[in-house]
């Protein structure tokens, strides 16, 4: 079960001299003073090209997310880190982002896998769970090693999520619905 990190003055989670392969990996936090996850316990942690540093779990680059589509339930953005490195992208929500603009992880909507090629690589994953318009979205980013970063910068969700009843079938297919109940 993924922990509940919530209503702390100052950041969730504060990471300092813990070296790195720390993962942080499906909980929910929210609700915090400062940061969700506080990478050398210094605020908000600035991405680089290639993702070569020294710190708590190496500094790991965190997603810049550049969409979420509630409508299609997907988020996109990009991640920049070593050549040929594999990562777990997280995806969360929450109802609001902290002063910063970085985004705290209250709804863990799902992951996906983004292999880094030395620079900045597209994405978008779709979810499990679905969001509202309106909503933040943020992401963390893991690195095969297992160091975690920091929450991602907060994007607004657009769209209106579509329904999906229990047979199966998207709100407003009639055709469909009609041609199974007959």
């Amino acid at each position: 079960m993924a922990n509940v990190v919530a209503n702390n003055t100052d950041d969730g989670i504060a990471m300092t001299d813990f070296g790195s392969l720390n993962t942080i990996s499906g909980n929910s936090i929210f609700a915090n003073g400062g940061l969700g996850i506080d990478l050398d316990d210094d605020g908000v942690t600035a991405n680089d090209p290639g993702d070569f540093d020294v710190g708590t779990n190496d500094l790991q680059n965190h997603p810049v997310l550049s969409s979420a589509d509630a409508g299609t339930a997907s988020v996109s953005g990009t991640l920049d880190g070593a050549d040929g490195e594999e990562h777990v992208v997280e995806l969360f929500s929450s109802s609001g982002c902290d002063g910063s603009g970085q985004g705290e992880g209250e709804v863990f909507l799902g992951s996906g896998t983004v292999v880094t090629d030395g620079g900045a690589v597209a994405f978008s994953i779709p979810v499990t769970v679905g969001f509202l318009g309106g909503s933040e979205i943020t992401a963390t980013a893991t690195n095969s090693g297992g160091s975690t970063s920091e929450l991602s910068a907060c994007v607004t969700a657009t769209g209106v999520p579509t329904p999906i009843f229990s047979d199966g079938f998207e709100s407003g297919d009639t055709t469909a619905w009609s041609s199974a109940v007959e």
